[in-house]
């Protein structure tokens, strides 16, 4: 029983450490996190919606309430199939259970860095202080705004450490248990982390072989293939809907020079040194960057001067060849946050498999803290395990480094004031409070510094203080991740507000109709990094509280192409936009509108609220077509207008058709994620044309037997249908989904099974 009192324990660290930097979101409502965009505009929205539907008993396949309708499932970046996740959304979902299972990754980070530091022979104490600067690294913190980034990187420690056991023991059953991981960071929703995943793990495995001078080539290539094999079938659920997904839309590839937006600012490496040197958040870091870097908030690499000064000592003192690993992934990693200002960038882009897929080169931070807080655990092993060791020489530089170290935060202290190059601008809006800020670093800088060298000095001279030294050091460690990273993502600021506009969405409530809603541009100001003083308008409040949007995010990198094109070709006074069905504008009080635009009397403090006079339903027959196979050419015919949407659909293939005009009624008798069922009465043939998208999957069938759907206005949905009444349904029913469940589970049965079997023959030997 005893052997596992040490184990529990390393447990139950992590936990209380968690809880204890979480508390004042778990056990206050005043304090909220995170302060940033995705997490509140992009992650809450969407699981909210897949929650709703699979409490109804619906599989959210598709979503019809955003842009006509656009798959969910298959976006990557909503990451529905991950098994955490669907266990939330079928249970108990809300937005502060999101937070707890956002907090609960940053307890498995941390497990999964202890395990892995034990596991390269670091001592329990340098390994709780590894797990500590993981979890708690400035990586891990920037992203908190991403909980997919947090999700897909947190299994990067596991993944890393069940593929080298399975190089170096060359057993099967580490490799399948590492594909079963690296599956799990891909389901995450972020595959941009999974990739980073598997080239590390690729890097390690050609500096195992250069090492080994080639011994074991094939078994340890044969580990990575199956260890890359298992994650791709056990993640098939996720990868064949996207793959067929990305086809269609905007990221369907990147240049070299997309690919490599968003770099990291070389002056931005700085805080690893001081924390606060542009503001305690992100926002109050947005004017010392150049308005194209904004998510200059992501590349914040803070990891503790305790853990840098121990990474520095464990770089010298651990005697491996994966101690160079280490510090070529942290060289590697400065040089890829510049993207392509480096021919490096330049030549992975071109050579390494899925580099043209992802952008923001400057989240390769995420390798630089990674190497750090591991090499920190060696430096920190030796500081603890060379206490009692008067001769050792180094000691000399150990304590004369830190001495200095000590003094040089005195000495900042004292001059800032004096060197005008380093003042915050006074155009700065917090210029007063940054100053503090940046003193306060300083100071922290000297007593941390100055407390370690007393602890290890003291540590030295008496055995007392030395058997209470790990406890002192890992408080010292906690103390200075705690100061730096607490303020960072936790906020009183409550961005749910800006979703509760109760006299407009009563509004739309009481209206019973299948319309679309829609916002300007500038009703949303304020709702995303510069908040307003007064809640605004959320572009998804309408989709949040279940009402179609004719557009979804501004920013989403997955838009179907066709519809992003369609958006941008039509406005609100446009006969295509009321093609969309687009019924109530939210707006600002000082915009003018057409005149087919009613301002309606809503109580709203800060916005109103247009309806459409010329609103057209969501489907309804028309008896004219025209043809126009090139895509650029007809939406030039929809920008300019050139027919009108009530009498003509345009369409991609098939013969012009003029019909005579009938009288028509289309009503829509259900309505659901996956389908759509309406009921025609029509006197002539003609065109049911429905302002839905057109998406392979779909079907339709009229009065029981299927037809042929067809693209109508660039991106919708036609079929034809005779003259009298019909029945007719739509349906999506993807193979990609299909195909990918199958494999999945197949995989996860066959692997699990397998380790199962594998691991009670090792414990039969």
């Amino acid at each position: 029983m005893k052997k596992h009192i040490p184990t529990f324990a390393v447990v139950a660290f992590f936990a209380v450490i968690t809880v204890a930097f979480f508390a004042p979101v778990l056990f206050t409502q005043t304090t909220h996190l995170p302060i940033g965009t995705d997490f509140v505009n992009f992650n809450y929205p969407h699981d909210l919606f897949a929650a709703r539907s699979l409490q109804q008993g619906e599989l959210p396949l598709w979503n019809p309430y955003l842009s006509g309708g656009q798959p969910l499932a298959a976006d990557p970046n909503i990451g529905f199939w991950y098994p955490l996740r669907l266990l939330l959304l079928v249970t108990a979902f809300s937005y502060q259970t999101m937070t707890y299972l956002l907090i609960f990754h940053y307890f498995l980070a941390g497990i999964f860095t202890y395990a892995l530091a034990r596991d390269l022979g670091v001592g329990r104490w340098g390994s709780l202080v590894a797990g500590m600067g993981f979890m708690f690294s400035g990586f891990l913190i920037a992203q908190m705004d991403h909980i997919n980034i947090i999700f897909s990187s947190t299994w990067m420690p596991l993944i890393f450490l069940l593929f080298r056991r399975a190089v170096l023991r060359q057993q099967l059953v580490y490799a399948l248990a590492a594909g079963l991981a690296w599956a799990l960071a891909v389901l995450g929703g972020h595959q941009q982390f999974a990739l980073f995943t598997g080239y590390w793990c690729g890097l390690w495995l050609v500096g195992h072989l250069l090492h080994r001078r080639g011994r074991g080539v094939l078994r340890s290539v044969a580990a990575y293939g199956v260890m890359a094999l298992v994650a791709v079938a056990g993640a098939a659920v996720q990868i064949f809907p996207t793959l067929e997904f990305m086809q269609f839309t905007n990221r369907a590839a990147l240049s070299v020079v997309g690919a490599s937006e968003y770099i990291m600012p070389p002056v931005g490496w700085l805080l690893l040194l001081s924390p606060h040197l542009f503001g305690q958040n992100h926002i109050e870091s947005l004017p010392f960057w150049p308005p194209n870097l904004v998510f200059v908030n992501e590349f914040y690499a803070y990891v503790g001067v305790v853990i840098l000064f121990a990474a520095f000592i464990g770089s010298y003192v651990w005697k491996s060849w994966e101690k160079r690993f280490l510090l070529f992934m942290i060289v590697l990693g400065f040089v890829l946050t510049l993207g392509a200002v480096t021919p490096v960038y330049r030549l992975a882009y071109q050579m390494v498999p899925g580099m043209q897929f992802v952008r923001v080169p400057g989240r390769f931070v995420f390798w630089v803290d990674t190497s750090l807080v591991l090499l920190a655990a060696f430096g920190v092993d030796w500081l603890l395990s060379h206490l009692a060791d008067q001769d050792d020489p180094l000691w000399r530089d150990v304590l004369k480094l830190l001495g200095l170290a000590a003094i040089a935060g005195l000495i900042m202290r004292l001059v800032y004031p004096l060197m005008a190059v380093w003042q915050v601008p006074t155009s700065h809006p917090l210029a007063a409070a940054i100053t503090r800020y940046r003193l306060a670093d300083t100071l922290a800088w000297f007593g941390i510094m100055a407390g370690l060298l007393f602890l290890l000095w003291a540590a030295r001279r008496w055995a007392r203080v030395r058997a209470w030294a790990p406890v002192l050091l890992v408080g010292l460690v906690v103390f200075d991740l705690f100061r730096a990273q607490q303020p960072r993502h936790l906020t009183t600021y409550d961005m749910l507000v800006h979703y509760e506009h109760p006299a407009i969405i009563q509004l739309w409530r009481d209206d019973p109709g299948f319309f679309r809603v829609d916002n300007t541009a500038v009703a949303a100001l304020g709702s995303k990094d510069a908040f307003a003083p007064e809640p605004r308008w959320n572009v998804l409040t309408g989709f949040v509280h279940g009402f179609p949007q004719a557009f979804g995010l501004p920013w989403n990198p997955f838009d179907l192409q066709r519809f992003s094109d369609y958006r941008g070709a039509v406005n609100p006074d446009s006969p295509f936009y009321d093609f969309l069905g687009v019924k109530y504008l939210v707006a600002d009080p000082e915009e003018a509108l057409p005149d087919k635009w009613t301002r309606l009397p809503v109580a709203d403090p800060t916005l109103v609220v247009y309806e459409n006079s010329q609103v057209l339903p969501r489907a309804f027959m028309v008896f004219t077509s025209i043809m126009e196979s090139d895509p650029e050419q007809a939406l030039w015919l929809i920008q300019e207008a050139s027919f009108d949407p009530i009498m003509t659909v345009l369409l991609e293939e098939g013969e012009p058709f003029t019909g005579v005009e009938g009288d028509a009624q289309v009503e829509i008798t259900g309505m659901s994620n996956n389908t759509l069922k309406l009921l025609v009465e029509s006197e002539r043939p003609g065109y049911l044309v429905v302002s839905d998208t057109y998406y392979p999957g779909w079907q339709v069938w009229v009065n029981g037997e299927e037809g042929e759907l067809l693209r109508a206005n660039t991106i919708f949905r036609a079929v034809f249908l005779e003259g009298g009444t019909a029945t007719v349904r739509f349906a999506y029913e993807s193979t990609a989904v299909t195909w990918g469940t199958a494999v999945t589970l197949l995989t996860w049965c066959a692997v699990a099974a397998g380790i199962f079997v594998l691991a009670r023959r090792r414990r039969g030997d």
